[in-house]
């Protein structure tokens, strides 16, 4: 029975990596030839094995096209902030010279200080988000609202975990990640944040209501350099992780 509920996980998988494939040919996407994408496809089934997460792999938890560019990108002089920390504050200490992370939960940032601590070139910061009124009339869409989509945070305000990045100076990241809550309000106080020739990284960048925050994001200071629907590691669906350098 273990050998054809095997069999059957990975027909499923195949099947999901075979229809990925055809949308991104689809849409124009050749930059990756068949062995790269079938490499692409082990690495994400070898995430799917019993006992494998983020944190003990020491891997972000985003597409494997963006962690591949993540890897040729990041050297070890480089400065990175995160909203929301996980297996990718792992990643990036095993390769950069700085990560400040902010994360809202407390039981994950207990997680993170038992594995990221003791790392020097760490600075973690819990910052949770404050009861408001008038929730109602805020949009999520809006940067300057502060809010989260997520049901369990309605009457909430992510304002002061989104402004942990301000106390930094303008063009000091080489990377500023974004993959945690009020995602519209981090990119707009992200944008001073980094430096020319530096990125701006937006997880799960498909979901409509990014849009105006990404509007923000010029063609003449920002330019795209990965937008692309990919297996999202660990998990069997997938996503499309965005990244922008600033010109």
């Amino acid at each position: 029975m273990k050998i054809i509920a095997r069999y059957r996980d990975f027909k499923n998988d195949f099947l999901l990596f075979k229809a990925l494939l055809a949308r991104s040919t689809s849409k124009g996407n050749s930059n990756s030839n068949g062995l790269a994408s079938w490499s692409q496809f082990l690495k994400w089934r070898r995430s799917l094995t019993d006992g494998v997460s983020s944190i003990s792999e020491r891997m972000p938890w985003m597409t494997i096209d963006a962690i591949e560019m993540l890897e040729g990108k990041l050297s070890n002089q480089a400065r990175v902030f995160e909203f929301g920390g996980g297996g990718s504050t792992l990643f990036f200490l095993d390769r950069v010279a700085e990560v400040n992370t902010v994360e809202h939960d407390s039981v994950w940032f207990e997680e993170l200080l038992k594995n990221a601590e003791k790392s020097k070139k760490w600075n973690g910061l819990l910052m949770v988000p404050k009861k408001i009124e008038s929730f109602s009339a805020l949009s999520q869409s809006n940067p300057e609202h502060y809010i989260s989509d997520d049901p369990k945070f309605i009457d909430f305000s992510f304002e002061d975990y989104v402004k942990a990045i301000d106390k930094f100076p303008d063009n000091y990241f080489d990377l500023v990640s974004i993959d945690g809550r009020s995602r519209p309000s981090c990119i707009k106080h992200a944008i001073s944040k980094i430096k020319k020739g530096g990125w701006l990284l937006l997880d799960n960048a498909e979901r409509e209501y990014y849009q105006p925050a990404m509007d923000l994001l010029k063609p003449e200071s920002f330019k795209v350099v990965l937008n692309k629907e990919g297996l999202l590691i660990f998990c069997r669906w997938t996503t499309t992780t965005r990244i922008w350098e600033k010109i």
